[in-house]
This record gives structure tokens, sequence and C-alpha cells, in this order.
């Protein structure tokens, strides 16, 4: 359903892209709010009580700019997905770096 609605409702701009914003455990939070999990659930994944995983959704969603967890769990896929692109044309960029530099090896 997220998934879904991530391609209908476009979000609004985020202003977390940059790298380093969100500390590892919020990064884990989000995650597990992505994956659909309540405050509970992520609580007892954690080990932390609801009200720290409040206070770190609280947190979290005045450094991205979301109000809600549907915000959050489609600004987590955006950048699920934004990370899967760059990794796959870095991957097809270094390929091509080596049989350059071997083709100017060669030639020398």
């Amino acid at each position: 359903m997220i998934e879904a609605l991530s391609l209908a409702v476009p979000a609004k701009a985020i202003i977390s892209k940059v790298p380093g914003l969100l500390t590892k455990r919020e990064e884990g939070v989000v995650h597990l709010v992505a994956e659909g999990m309540t405050n509970k659930d992520i609580s007892l994944q954690l080990h932390l009580s609801e009200h720290t995983v409040r206070n770190y959704l609280f947190r979290i969603f005045n450094k991205v700019g979301t109000s809600n967890r549907l915000e959050l769990a489609l600004y987590a896929i955006d950048r699920r997905d934004n990370d899967i692109e760059r990794s796959s044309l870095s991957a097809m960029t270094v390929p091509l770096l080596g049989a350059t530099q071997t083709i100017s090896a060669r030639q020398s």
C-alpha cells in the first residue's frame, strides 16, 4: 500500500538529502516505520520503551521535515530508491574506468 501511495502522492521536498542527518538509531527507527511496524513493535525490536520510540519519531519528523508516519515511510522509500539508483550507477562506471585505464596503458 505504501509503495502504491509513493507513486500516486508526490512527496513534498524533504530537507534530509544531507548524508548523516540522522543517527544510526534514527535510521533504524525510520526503516522499521517503513516496514509498517507500530511504536510498540519498534520498542520491542530495539529494546526501548514506547516513550523513547515516540521521542525518536518526534526528532526524526523535525529533522527530515515530515509530520506523520506515512510521510516518513514515503521518505524512506524515496531514499532507498535513490540509494539503489546511485549504487547501480556507480557499479556501471567502475568497470568502464578500469577498461579505459587498461586500454591507455596498452597504447603507451
